[in-house]
């Protein structure tokens, strides 16, 4: 049915965007928000984890990047009879003031989606940096934290 495809291509575009916005903004705001927007089991960025496992990762994230800002520039939706593909091309800058470091750039978010009733979540996440600039400041991160 078209119809119900474009339905759910626009739903799980919302939900990618209300996504974005939730990651941008306040730490714990985006921690508590894991469990309102991922499925119980959740493929992230190839392996299959739990909603807790994905909640420590997400406060890991966090407390590594306490400053994010990801703006979505293009967003494509392919669906099937049960989930939809959304990729996004997103421009992202995450900041730790304590150690001063930024790193900004270009990404490629890819999320699948599925729908319980009219209710979209996301079942698989994962992504890949285009395009990245590394300033550490006074502090200089260790390597391979930056």
């Amino acid at each position: 049915m078209p119809g119900a495809s474009a339905e759910r291509a626009a739903a799980a575009r919302a939900l990618t965007a209300s996504y974005l916005a939730t990651v941008s903004g306040s730490s714990d705001t985006m921690v508590g928000a894991a469990t309102q927007f991922y499925a119980t089991r959740v493929r992230f960025y190839g392996r299959p984890i739990t909603t807790a496992a994905l909640v420590a990762e997400k406060r890991s994230f966090v407390q590594r990047w306490p400053e994010r800002r990801y703006e979505p520039r293009s967003m494509r939706a392919a669906c099937d009879v049960e989930t939809c593909t959304i990729r996004t091309i997103v421009d992202f800058r995450t900041a730790n003031p304590g150690r001063g470091a930024v790193s900004s750039g270009e990404a490629e978010l890819i999320l699948e989606v599925g729908f319980a009733g009219t209710r979209p979540y996301i079942l698989g996440e994962t992504g890949r940096v285009l395009r990245r600039s590394i300033q550490a400041g006074t502090l200089a991160a260790s390597p391979g934290k930056a």
